[in-house]
């Protein structure tokens, strides 16, 4: 089976350089006419209607990333290897603490009954 490209979005890290050029283009194939150009826009997100996602620029200049995105305006950053095993970690930390608060909890209840008992019924 031959699949073709649907969609094909074009960035230029260099838009700022020319009045002609445009940060985002973003073409569709037409079965008749192959592939039109649909939109053009200078701002730091477009949606890419093909992948369901956004694609934005983050930073800028010899610091400018592509990244991917989701949400309704594409707020809201797909995460990288790395951070992804950061938000792990966090993840794996936080559970570990709540964990211990648990365990510390309930050594204070059992200490407190242990000196109900030994203290034995009807003492103060």
């Amino acid at each position: 089976m031959i699949r073709r490209v649907k969609e094909l979005v074009i960035f230029d890290p260099d838009w700022e350089r020319g009045r002609d050029r445009v940060r985002w283009q973003r073409y569709r194939r037409l079965k008749t006419r192959g592939f039109v150009r649909v939109e053009t826009t200078n701002v730091d997100r477009i949606h890419a209607r093909v992948l369901g996602c956004w694609l934005r620029v983050i930073g800028a200049g010899e610091e400018a990333r592509l990244r991917l995105a989701t949400g309704p305006e594409g707020d809201e950053l797909f995460p990288t290897v790395a951070e992804a095993e950061r938000a792990a970690k966090e993840a794996e930390r936080a559970a570990k603490e709540a964990a211990l608060e648990r365990v510390a909890a309930l050594e204070a209840q059992i200490a407190g009954a242990a000196r109900a008992r030994e203290k034995g019924p009807g003492a103060p």
